[in-house]
């Protein structure tokens, strides 16, 4: 099964790391609710502590489009735009493969 996957990294502006991790954490809550997300992990690389990188897993597109039509997530997305040191970078992806967790 071929599902759709995205990897995302955003750079926050000095100062701005606790909103968006807030708004993140919101995102988190939102995404563990709705049927078409696999997966939605936040990361932070210890190196780089204003960035955040987001691993999120769909099975199909159309899940994904579903998503970014929520209130919480269209809100945070457009919070977002001032929030950030450059736009967010993502990466669309096609899943190749995939284990579950035991």
């Amino acid at each position: 099964m071929t599902m759709f996957a995205l990897f995302v990294e955003l750079n926050t502006k000095p100062d701005t790391h606790q909103r968006v991790d807030d708004l993140l954490r919101a995102m988190v809550a939102t995404a563990d609710a709705e049927p078409g997300v696999v997966v939605y992990a936040v990361n932070r690389p210890a190196e780089r502590p204003d960035t955040f990188l987001l691993y999120e897993l769909y099975r199909t597109r159309g899940d994904w489009e579903a998503h970014l039509q929520l209130p919480v997530i269209a809100d945070a997305l457009a919070q977002f735009e001032t929030l950030l040191a450059s736009p967010p970078s993502v990466t669309f992806c096609e899943s190749a493969y995939l284990t579950a967790t035991r």
